[in-house]
């Protein structure tokens, strides 16, 4: 097997980006493995010293907060699309949400409540800012759109509306991002 050293990716031979892909997958499974046994000690020994309730509740926090287990992350962890558009991963289906909704937010993270005007918003919760602009509001509805979800994007009365879900083509390549998403073949042709 040839070296990579010094080569850049692009350069990599199918083989040696199937090796490489296999060691990092093996790294990344020994450190989970790695984790989940560091928990398990960890908890053996605080069990064993009979400490309160309360650190038990903190170390529960610190295992979720680590991905080891399931549930519900501190609120420093980023948000899914569905819930910065809609405020939940589960809207229902017809549900509209505006620009203002979506993009503006208070000090704390705060949203502004239906019905709500700007004023009232801004006397309730103090200082507000944008936090998504109509351009990154159109990005989060691309996402979500390339992930099976339908949702209609409303410019001109500045709304976004949740139709469904789709599952995408099991065969479907789902990109990360606009910038990797599959070109035209208009634009490809130009080229």
């Amino acid at each position: 097997m040839s070296s990579t050293k010094g080569k850049k990716y692009s350069e990599w031979t199918a083989e040696e980006k199937a090796a490489n892909n296999a060691k990092r997958k093996a790294f990344y499974q020994k450190r989970d493995e790695d984790l989940a046994i560091a928990f398990q000690n960890l908890t053996k020994e605080l069990e064993a010293l009979n400490v309160s309730p309360e650190v038990m509740k903190l170390l529960e926090a610190c295992k979720r907060g680590s991905g080891l287990e399931k549930g519900q992350r501190s609120s420093g962890n980023r948000e899914g699309y569905l819930t910065q558009i809609f405020g939940n991963e589960e809207p229902q289906i017809g549900q509209v949400a505006s620009y203002l909704y979506i993009g503006v937010r208070g000090p704390n993270g705060e949203r502004m409540n239906e019905g709500e005007t700007m004023g009232q918003f801004v006397t309730r919760v103090g200082d507000c800012d944008y936090k998504y602009d109509a351009n990154t509001i159109a990005s989060l509805v691309w996402y979500l759109k390339k992930r099976g979800h339908k949702v209609e994007n409303d410019r001109k009365s500045a709304t976004v509306k949740y139709l469904g879900f789709e599952a995408p083509a099991s065969d479907a390549i789902i990109p990360n991002s606009p910038a990797e998403a599959p070109k035209s073949e208009l634009i490809k042709k130009a080229k």
